[in-house]
């Protein structure tokens, strides 16, 4: 297991560096500035993945013949699979920052557990390596496409903060729900760990260093401060990104997918 951790590590963290600090510098230096580029990639990049996670659940629960309860999304990287591209390619000026506010921090938390621990993902969470692949390429494309849209399409404006939490409280509220229903653990008689908030999951290091952490549903205070850090980085990133940017006008790949395809015959 300790030659499994290692060479997992070598691994992982060069290529999720690489991965964050190249979308980091494409933003900079290709994106910025070029609304057009940007609404275009993000469009089909989400087109691709809202496409190929409705294949992916439609096998699953169809020629696979898995139990479709044990499918439906109730994590937040799942349902941002959905959530985001719906939000975007429809237009939805109601969803639009709840869906990059949460696809961004799916994607961000989902690369820096993988550099940190891969091997859980391999032991804990029974993945193969080919889906482990699969699941890092998926949530960079959320990483990727939130932080663009944020950056270079349109400020995620502090205005519209409650939208955000309010969306966000939601998805965690629908993961409780199925965590204490349709994916309750009747043989152990206790809620699933949805979004790892019935169970605690933080290194045994930091238990160790501070037992009160272990206690009770304690746990969740970090990932609180962590959750405040991160809405403030977010909302500072945006609003500094467009802080000196002109407007540029919304193009026919930010129009939404029924009024882009309208407008795309016309032409």
């Amino acid at each position: 297991m300790f030659l499994l951790s290692v060479s997992l590590n070598a691994i992982t963290i060069p290529i999720v560096v690489f991965l964050i600090i190249t979308t980091v510098i494409l933003v900079l230096k290709v994106f910025k500035n070029n609304r057009a580029l940007s609404e275009k990639v993000v469009y089909y990049a989400l087109l691709f993945l809202l496409v190929y996670k409705t294949a992916h659940y439609l096998l699953y629960c169809t020629v696979l013949d898995h139990t479709w309860s044990k499918l439906v999304p109730v994590e937040i990287s799942q349902v941002s699979y959905f959530l985001w591209p719906i939000a975007y390619l429809s237009g939805n000026k109601w969803i639009r920052d709840s869906g990059r506010f949460i696809a961004l921090f799916a994607g961000l938390v989902q690369l820096v557990a993988l550099a940190v621990s891969p091997q859980s993902f391999v032991a804990t969470v029974d993945l193969t390596y080919v889906s482990l692949v699969e699941s890092t390429f998926v949530h960079y494309i959320l990483f990727a496409t939130a932080l663009i849209s944020i950056t270079c399409i349109e400020e995620i404006e502090v205005e519209n903060l409650w939208q955000t939490q309010l969306g966000l409280f939601i998805v965690l509220m629908w993961g409780v729900l199925a965590a204490y229903t349709w994916r309750f653990d009747h043989v152990n008689g206790k809620p699933e760990n949805i979004m790892f908030l019935h169970e605690c999951v933080l290194p045994k290091e930091l238990i160790a260093l501070w037992p009160w952490l272990g206690r009770g549903h304690n746990f969740i205070i970090p990932y609180l401060i962590a959750y405040f850090g991160y809405t403030a980085m977010v909302y500072l990133i945006s609003h500094y990104a467009f802080k000196n940017q002109k407007h540029q006008e919304k193009t026919v790949f930010g129009a939404g997918f029924i009024k882009s395809n309208y407008i795309k015959v016309l032409k």
